[in-house]
């Protein structure tokens, strides 16, 4: 595995555990809010990836089908 990944491994255990540590400490923990949080961040990005895939391959596949590549 590249080094890259393996430090984005790290660096985002790091985060993710330093998040739940200090809201633990102030009492305002909850596995359902941490998990909705991540969602907010990671879901628009994932739909936007997967909407540009779709088309990007739907209009490509096509091009190929018709003999324009």
């Amino acid at each position: 595995m590249a080094l890259q990944v393996l430090m984005f491994f790290v660096i985002s255990g790091y985060l993710m555990t330093a998040i739940i540590f200090s809201r633990t400490r102030e009492a305002k923990f909850s596995i359902t809010d941490f998990y909705i949080s991540r969602a907010k961040r990671i879901i628009p990005a994932l739909a936007f990836l997967c909407i540009a895939l779709i088309l990007f391959g739907f209009f490509i596949y096509n091009l190929m089908i018709f003999g324009v590549f």
